[in-house]
């Protein structure tokens, strides 16, 4: 059968989630940890970014951490001031508006399915422009229910009416993005654009989007 919907995540499938994320977390030891230099810097926020683990860990979790490796103590809670984030800065990562226009020309409905706050979750939708290529955007912070919760894909579908067998989600996560799709009946495309951990699964694996078209060929002359 015929792929008729592909339903992307956003962060580290399309959005360049550490372009746009790294400076916030530089600002924010910036205004509340003093360095020796440049470098002692950089080591305290690569190390923020491997703790923030692709945004799948709390951020409290960050700030307990910064206090008790470093003694870098933040006056506020993390998770509250993540929510007030300004994603003005966000960026696709690179081919992705090219690779959703020639799936767009192919003919097929394009949906966002995406895990986060609702207000910036949007924010990064707008102002990438990435909006124009979709049919549909669904925010799980506008639901009481998020990935992997079947029934967030059972509403994507439901919205561009499709069925499971037609339908392919498409992110990096595999406990959410993956996981969910495939016990929603759906196929599914596991982006491994950071590395290619060993893995047992048969999901088809892409390093990017720009091999997105190959894979749903693939799935296609299977079904």
């Amino acid at each position: 059968m015929r792929i008729r919907a592909v339903f992307l995540d956003f962060d580290d499938t399309l959005g360049d989630r550490d372009a746009y994320v790294y400076p916030h977390y530089r600002q924010l030891l910036e205004q509340h940890a003093r360095f020796a230099n440049a470098e002692e810097e950089e080591a305290v926020l690569q190390q923020v970014m491997l703790w923030d683990e692709l945004g799948n860990s709390p951020k409290h979790t960050i700030q307990q951490n910064l206090a008790q490796r470093y003694g870098i103590q933040i006056p506020f809670d993390m998770d509250a001031w993540w929510a007030t984030i300004d994603y003005s800065n966000a960026v696709l990562l690179p081919d992705v508006e090219a690779v959703l226009q020639r799936l767009r020309d192919k003919g097929y409905r394009l949906g966002l399915i995406t895990n986060g706050i609702s207000r910036t979750q949007h924010q990064k939708v707008q102002v990438t422009g990435v909006d124009r290529y979709l049919d549909d955007v669904i925010v799980s912070g506008d639901l009481p229910y998020g990935k992997p919760d079947v029934r967030i894909y059972q509403l994507a579908m439901s919205h561009l009416q499709v069925e499971p067998q037609e339908a392919v989600m498409v992110g990096d996560t595999f406990m959410t993005d993956i996981i969910g799709a495939l016990r929603a009946g759906m196929h599914a495309v596991w982006v491994q654009s950071r590395t290619r951990r060993p893995s047992q699964t048969r999901v088809r694996r892409i390093a990017g989007l720009g091999e997105l078209e190959a894979a749903l060929a693939e799935l296609e002359a299977e079904n």
